[in-house]
């Protein structure tokens, strides 16, 4: 009886390595998710606060302005960024949100940053390179007794791949910077 209980005792701890070394050795390819592009601005003379990266300047009723930002690729294969302007919101938390909401806007919205900024709205970055583009801004026609916030998304076009085989997260990276007039 107790040989036989060690040659079966012996054949399960055998086949359980061999499951445990299998579970080690055969691994799933994972790639890590990174930015394929970065984006400067550069800041203008009537930046309020040259210390921030965001946009915050100070304009005069009605007068417009250009300010230049480049969106550099540093990969070997061609980048397509897109750029949406957005109005800025608060979430439940209280916390200002520069980018999409699918929050309504208050009647008692004044100016909404989509009629006031303007962009291109796709950029193609060749690869280790980058390209210059401008930021259009127009302040309201009346003095402002506050600030327009919004912000300015840039996002990598991504191919709709359809892949039913494929299963979990796909993620979708962008940059959001702030715009206050």
């Amino acid at each position: 009886m107790n040989r036989i209980w060690n040659k079966s005792h012996r054949n399960n701890c055998s086949l359980l390595m061999i499951l445990l070394l299998g579970f080690i050795l055969w691994q799933t390819p994972v790639h890590a998710s990174e930015f394929n592009f970065a984006v400067d601005f550069e800041l203008p003379a009537n930046q309020i606060d040259k210390n921030k990266t965001y946009i915050n300047v100070r304009m005069e009723p009605g007068k417009t302005q250009e300010i230049p930002y480049t969106v550099f690729n540093r990969t070997d294969k061609s980048v397509t960024v897109e750029t949406l302007i957005h109005s800025a919101t608060t979430n439940s938390n209280g916390v200002i949100e520069y980018g999409e909401s699918k929050s309504k806007f208050d009647e008692t919205l004044s100016y909404d940053m989509k009629n006031l900024a303007k962009t291109v709205g796709e950029i193609t970055v060749p690869p280790q390179s980058a390209v210059t583009e401008t930021l259009s801004l127009k302040a309201p026609e009346k003095e402002l007794a506050g600030v327009v916030a919004g912000g300015i998304t840039f996002q990598e076009k991504k191919e709709n791949v359809s892949n039913k085989s494929t299963v979990g997260v796909v993620n979708q990276f962008s940059q959001v910077k702030a715009i206050l007039i």
